[in-house]
């Protein structure tokens, strides 16, 4: 739909994505799409893998051409697919926020904490967590900058030579579980109020009056600051 000045007009947001279906082919770009619907490029970007996961839905099993039927690979519990692109960047970009938790505990607790937090991942999450790990390591230095901060042997005593300073032992806040592929943030928190907004609908009243909290609570901080200054 454009106006007379040829400015396209925004649609509600069910119609805005029927009119979606209809303009998505071939060859169309997301550019052209968010144009014709007066959206962003990123939006339509969303549509498209909202797309792709309702025909996966209901898309029967893909078969090789002269093979049995070539199963998707499901993750139970978190209905991840390892086939799909977007579910294993998803995974990565978790796994990255494990990894690093992962690797304060073994710097600040010790293996045993380790191994405790891992026995409660997800299967996926344990097959993987090596590659990230791997993947976090600077392979241009060398291991004895690696390790360079461990300053204790096997039973807990300082090493020569090592610095000795007294350990504090430090707080980092476990990573959040990964939410299944398609399950949304519930109202009212700031995940659902940045989905009401990506998909230009007014957010609901539980969600504003959230918002509301959250500034109202900032600007009193911000005011205790100055206070004490």
């Amino acid at each position: 739909m454009v106006s007379t000045l040829g400015a396209p007009v925004r649609r509600p947001a069910v119609e805005r994505y029927a009119r979606f279906l209809q303009l998505d082919r071939p060859g169309v770009t997301a550019q052209k799409i968010a144009f014709e619907l007066g959206v962003s490029a990123r939006l339509i970007e969303r549509y498209r893998h909202r797309k792709r996961m309702a025909a996966a839905s209901d898309t029967p099993e893909p078969r090789d051409r002269e093979g049995p039927p070539v199963r998707q690979q499901a993750i139970p519990g978190l209905d991840l697919d390892l086939t799909d692109a977007h579910h294993r960047q998803r995974l990565a970009k978790h796994l990255v926020k494990v990894a690093s938790y992962f690797a304060f505990l073994i710097r600040d607790q010790g293996p045993d904490a380790a191994a405790a937090y891992k026995a409660t991942l997800p299967q996926v999450e344990q097959d993987n967590l090596p590659y990230l790990l791997a993947a976090m390591v600077d392979i241009d230095r060398t291991e004895e900058e690696l390790l360079a901060w461990i300053t204790w042997d096997e039973e807990g005593r300082p090493l020569p030579g090592a610095p000795q300073t007294p350990h504090i032992p430090a707080e980092r806040a476990e990573p959040r579980r990964m939410r299944p592929p398609g399950v949304r943030s519930p109202c009212p928190s700031a995940a659902a109020l940045k989905r009401h907004r990506e998909l230009s609908e007014p957010p609901c009243d539980a969600c504003r009056a959230h918002e509301q909290a959250v500034q109202r609570s900032q600007y009193e901080r911000r005011k205790t600051s100055r206070s004490a200054a």
